[in-house]
């Protein structure tokens, strides 16, 4: 009886290896901006359970990825098995995986059954959290599918047509955002309601968390993939919940805590009840235009990139960027009825203009719903700096009687105000103002002086009054 190694055995000590495992995925990789072809990557499945990340270099495509096709079983001999890089996206939780070479040897082989057809290592949706943190990771989950939002379609900042769809899914006690693109929000608009059983419930595989958001959602990878309604034991035990009367009154109560009314500037500066978001109701009175209102950014993982020796180098991905891309962080003045504060707008993209655009005084005057996402730092360590989730304008107009009619203490406040978002706002090559990713936390805050730091969610430009940043007549 031919002896087979296992997946969890494998190591970087030799390479004459010797498998046998389905493919349950296969995906191509490609290397932004322009999409050129990197290489193939499969999934591959033991009998002991055990999944692994193989993939083939574009040199040797054509004589090995032909061979594959996801579903079929394969005896798979002579690979290299090597440490996933640091920085490099784990679409497993297993720390090695295997690079085919034109040496390695594919046969396939009929399906016995003694392999599963897939498995998946699911992940509680309140532990998925941890993701905030370890984005290198992505994880599989199960939910019940609600809010899902319309198919999006618009042009990138590289002149490609994308598309996008938003939807949640929870467990009867969480709840969580999820973002799909492309091929793969298509499938899934058009699937949804085919599945008979209604609402649907969905296993992700492979989902990480979007790092280009402030806010707290998951984002389809390349290797991600979908099941509606899955012949699965947690499927089954979901939809036994789902069909109970106290499914969503569970969820209702577990949800993050959220102040309904819009609060007052002057709330901000005392103690605040233990919410995690907080929605305030603002008119920018002045764009500032002066200080540096582009930062550059990795073109790879979106942090902001220093200036060292001439060069730009991103710290997380350890190495230099040579045309690092630019993004928006304009500084307003904006107010209410009670207070001023420095409100500083972070948008997707900038472009290659290098002075101030003129369109973005068009914000002055206005009023916006600022929705407010407290962090750890805010709760426990008495921060003064704020992360906004989302913008809405509330109305164009500014009210001139009752900006006359503001407090007297407000003249005072708007030079304080201009002068520490000059000392906030970093030069271009600086670092980028910061805020704590960190748990969430049930201590009081004690408010002081309040800066609000807004980022716009990823790519989002749907046609409503949300505010967006222009960039030469592109539709993001």
């Amino acid at each position: 009886m031919t002896r087979f190694d296992s997946i969890s055995t494998l190591n970087g000590s030799r390479c004459n290896w010797k498998i046998k495992v389905r493919v349950i995925r296969i995906w191509d990789t490609y290397i932004p901006p322009m999409k050129q072809f990197r290489g193939s990557n499969l999934i591959l499945l033991d009998d002991n359970h055990s999944r692994i990340h193989a993939f083939i270099y574009s040199s040797n495509v054509g004589n090995l990825a032909r061979q594959f096709e996801e579903g079929n079983v394969y005896i798979i001999q002579n690979f290299y098995v090597k440490d996933y890089i640091q920085t490099a996206i784990r679409c497993l939780p297993n720390d090695k995986q295997i690079t085919l070479t034109d040496n390695t040897r594919v046969t396939q082989i009929d399906d016995d059954g003694l392999i599963e057809q897939n498995v998946f290592d699911l992940y509680d949706l309140s532990d998925a959290a941890r993701l905030k943190k370890d984005d290198l990771f992505l994880i599989d989950i199960v939910g019940v599918v609600t809010d899902v939002q319309p198919l999006y379609h618009f042009t990138n900042r590289h002149d490609q047509d994308q598309c996008k769809i938003k939807f949640k899914i929870t467990d009867g006690s969480s709840c969580i955002e999820i973002i799909f693109w492309d091929q793969l929000a298509e499938e899934f608009d058009k699937r949804r309601n085919q599945v008979p059983t209604q609402p649907p419930i969905i296993i992700i595989a492979s989902i990480g968390v979007n790092r280009n958001s402030d806010t707290y959602n998951l984002s389809s990878h390349a290797s991600t993939r979908f099941y509606l309604n899955h012949d699965h034991y947690s499927v089954q035990q979901l939809r036994s919940r789902v069909e109970s009367t106290t499914f969503y009154s569970e969820q209702e109560q577990e949800e993050d805590a959220h102040f309904e009314h819009p609060a007052k500037l002057i709330d901000l500066r005392t103690d605040m009840p233990d919410f995690t978001t907080i929605t305030c109701h603002l008119t920018v009175q002045k764009v500032e235009e002066n200080n540096g209102w582009f930062y550059h950014v990795c073109t790879s993982c979106q942090e902001e990139v220093t200036l060292e020796n001439l060069k730009y180098t991103c710290q997380r991905c350890a190495r230099n960027i040579p045309f690092p891309d630019k993004r928006f962080r304009i500084c307003a003045l904006v107010s209410d009825d009670t207070a001023n504060a420095a409100l500083i707008i972070h948008d997707r993209e900038e472009g290659d203009i290098t002075i101030f655009p003129k369109e973005l005084l068009i914000m002055e005057g206005r009023k916006y719903k600022v929705t407010i996402a407290l962090k750890e730092e805010n709760i426990t360590k008495s921060s003064t700096m704020y992360t906004a989730s989302d913008i809405d304008m509330v109305e164009a107009g500014l009210d001139k009687s009752a900006q006359q009619q503001s407090s007297p203490n407000q003249a005072q406040d708007n030079s304080n105000v201009v002068e520490a978002t000059k000392r906030t706002l970093s030069p271009v090559t600086n670092t980028r103002v910061k805020t704590s990713k960190g748990k969430k936390a049930n201590n009081k805050r004690k408010g002081r002086k309040l800066l609000l730091v807004v980022s716009d969610d990823e790519e989002d430009n749907k046609p409503s009054t949300k505010l967006k940043l222009p960039k030469k007549e592109k539709v993001l």
